[in-house]
């Protein structure tokens, strides 16, 4: 299937990826990011920076408004959305969702709803 993303939501969509987890699933988390990398070009384009604090936070900034403007078509597996509407539940559930994630959040539950991803559960329950 295709998603049309924009630079915002491709930056922000590293925010979902889990810190760790199975390898297979971690597999696919790099797979997805590689997908959607913003290039050095992109960067430029929407004024990217990159700093870090004292205390060593990694902190990333970037035009909203140009972000928000550079939309990008990208084929996505069906696998790719299970994965990240996975991961939106398991944020939801711990009540770990952030007001910058939910554009990024709609894009993708969208996804899900037109693969049906409960229909995947099956699929792999038959494996």
């Amino acid at each position: 299937m295709n998603i049309k993303l924009n630079v915002q939501d491709r930056l922000l969509l590293h925010n979902l990826v889990p810190q760790s987890s199975s390898v297979i699933n971690m597999m696919i988390w790099k797979e997805i990011t590689d997908l959607v990398r913003v290039s050095e070009i992109e960067q430029k384009q929407v004024d990217f920076v990159m700093s870090s604090d004292a205390d060593g936070t990694i902190r990333q900034r970037w035009n909203i408004i140009k972000a928000e403007k550079l939309d990008k078509d990208f084929k996505i597996s069906e696998v790719m959305v299970k994965t990240i509407d996975d991961r939106i539940e398991e944020l939801d559930n711990k009540k770990s969702i952030n007001m910058n994630m939910l554009s990024i959040i709609k894009k993708f539950r969208d996804a899900a709803k037109s693969v049906n991803v409960e229909n995947l559960d099956e699929k792999d329950k038959d494996k």
